[in-house]
């Protein structure tokens, strides 16, 4: 079997998705147990594991006649490095919703047709996922003060 293109393994939802159930995991599991979390056949999934240990990514153990999967530790690296990409998207779109939010709802209109406590409302939601998100994964500190402070920003705006 062709090793695929790391660039293309990783940018595909199985393989992103096994890594961060293994990394959550933390022990061996079952390879059965793995296609069950990623909701894909024993097939596929050992297919994708396979490729991922030829990267380096994954070991097999042998217990008798079942296989179980476990991350080295260049895959735990990896999928730490998965976990902060998805994150910072998680953290754009939050961005992308806040401007689209202070666009449509606030922009161009007079003060006394702002509906300032659905904005509030609103805005309080995302700021509590840029927090979770920065409790979660300290290294998006500069990404979320950046949101912090749009949403303080446009607070301040509707008064």
């Amino acid at each position: 079997m062709k090793i695929e293109l790391p660039e293309i393994l990783f940018l595909q939802e199985k393989p992103v998705k096994i890594l961060l159930l293994l990394k959550e995991e933390q022990e061996p599991i079952y390879v059965s147990l793995i296609a069950k979390g990623v909701d894909g056949t024993y097939a596929h999934i050992l297919r994708v594991l396979s490729n991922l240990e030829k990267c380096g990514m994954v070991r097999f153990e042998k217990r008798g006649r079942v296989k179980q999967v476990k991350l080295t530790e260049l895959g735990t690296k990896a999928a730490e490095t998965l976990t902060n990409f998805i994150d910072i998207v998680r953290m754009s779109d939050i961005d992308v919703k806040i401007e689209e939010l202070r666009r449509k709802k606030i922009e161009g209109r007079r003060p006394d047709e702002i509906n300032k406590a659905a904005i509030s409302k609103r805005l309080a939601f995302y700021e509590r996922e840029v927090k979770r998100l920065w409790e979660k994964n300290s290294a998006l500190k500069q990404c979320a003060e950046l949101l912090l402070d749009k949403i303080k920003k446009i607070l301040e705006t509707v008064g």
